[in-house]
């Protein structure tokens, strides 16, 4: 899954919803970006999420989520 946040607050809300989650950067879920911390910014998870948590991302706005396939 990857979740690609258009501006820095869309992205400090995707942070704060996976470390609540108590994921771990580098190891469950990393940042891509052209030139980090400017946007857009997009996180790449290793770990499968919880649906509920899925919907609370989806609800944020600026962010949007890639299912891997």
């Amino acid at each position: 899954m990857q979740i690609a946040c258009l501006t820095t607050g869309a992205a400090s809300q995707v942070l704060n919803t996976l470390m609540d989650r108590q994921l771990r950067p580098g190891r469950d879920f990393h940042l891509n970006g052209p030139e980090l911390p400017d946007p857009p910014i997009q996180f790449v998870l290793h770990v499968d999420l919880p649906g509920a948590v899925v919907r609370h991302l989806r609800g944020i706005p600026d962010a949007s989520i890639t299912e891997a396939t």
